[in-house]
């Protein structure tokens, strides 16, 4: 069989994550400070047990946030930063409205 190939998608504004992006990379290539917002399950009914890989690519600072009601474990709050440019966090679905974030993601001061 043939090897999985990654998909990408390119965004150049603050950005709600959407059923599509399961399994994707989302690129934030954003030049000011911009959020990837991890939206509710009643509103993206992203199934349990995706992945998501959000990396920035821009000089905008990219803050990975959930939405009301959404629990995001791995920061602090439900928001934290990634840790600079070219460096990635990859998110996880473990129930409804549960994620969890790993790599380069830090706490918003």
């Amino acid at each position: 069989a043939a090897p999985a190939l990654i998909t990408f998608n390119v965004q150049t504004a603050s950005y709600t994550g959407v059923v599509a992006d399961a399994g994707k990379v989302v690129q934030m290539n954003v030049a000011s400070a911009n959020v990837y917002t991890i939206a509710a399950n009643a509103t993206q009914a992203i199934p349990v047990n995706s992945v998501i890989v959000v990396e920035q690519i821009g000089a905008g600072v990219t803050t990975i946030t959930a939405a009301s009601g959404v629990t995001l474990n791995g920061v602090s709050a439900g928001s934290g930063a990634i840790s600079s440019r070219y460096s990635g966090v990859v998110l996880m679905k473990s129930a409804t409205n549960t994620w969890f974030a790993m790599g380069g993601i830090g706490v918003v001061a």
